[in-house]
């Protein structure tokens, strides 16, 4: 994620990730290399790569989460914006 090149953390998502300590891999032997190949598996009549493969992107996905939350709360403090002042109520 690219924002979160501004608060320091370099690398890709899983770099990223593992130093947040937001990772609970459960697919230890699925990796992005393994990505396109279960897709293909999956068009070829494996429905259990799709499983696999939908698994895999949720490991994805889901921290992404817990890192846009990092970078919202940084980027406030960064600006001194308390959470009533980002509302607009003032």
């Amino acid at each position: 994620m690219l924002i979160m090149r501004e608060f320091g953390w370099k690398g890709g998502l899983k770099k990223i990730k593992e130093e947040l300590k937001i990772t609970h891999p459960i697919l230890k032997d699925v990796n992005g290399a393994s990505a396109p190949l279960l897709w293909k598996k999956y068009l070829a009549g494996d429905e259990e790569a799709l499983k696999v493969l939908i698994a895999y992107n949720a490991e994805d996905v889901i921290p992404m989460r817990y890192m846009l939350e990092y970078a919202i709360q940084n980027l406030r403090k960064k600006e001194g914006l308390t959470p009533k002042e980002e509302e607009g109520d003032e």
